[in-house]
């Protein structure tokens, strides 16, 4: 897990091959959870 600084806010940045939003049914390239300050984004993009 990494870390990443945006506007003066600290995000988690997690990789990983599958995830959802809390809120979404549909598979994701990547998602910014707002609340949680966490980035997911998909392993397998280039």
């Amino acid at each position: 897990m990494e870390l990443l600084k945006v506007g003066g806010m600290t995000y988690k940045v997690i990789i990983q091959e599958h995830f959802k939003a809390y809120d979404d049914d549909r598979n994701l390239w990547g998602y910014c959870d707002y609340e949680q300050q966490i980035i997911y984004i998909r392993e397998s993009l280039s």
